[in-house]
């Protein structure tokens, strides 16, 4: 499986195609203060892949991480 960011879908829709994989999209929401919820599937396939461009990578590094440790939690294993 392929978890992407909503301005990679585009990019993750054409990897899932060339190599057989399902994509899922990340849900992310911004607060008023700014806080950030990231929402992930709730059924994960053992193998999870995120895709996650790193240009400008402050705020998309975090995501990131949040990410991945998400997709742990719910019994996925990077890959």
């Amino acid at each position: 499986m392929i978890l992407c960011f909503d301005d990679e879908v585009a990019f993750a829709r054409a990897l899932g195609l060339a190599s057989g994989l399902p994509v899922q999209r990340i849900a992310r929401h911004r607060f008023p203060d700014g806080e950030l919820k990231l929402t992930l599937p709730p059924k994960l396939g053992a193998e999870v892949r995120i895709l996650r461009s790193l240009h400008a990578p402050n705020e998309k590094l975090v995501e990131l991480i949040l990410a991945a440790r998400t997709a742990r939690e719910l019994g996925g294993r990077a890959t």
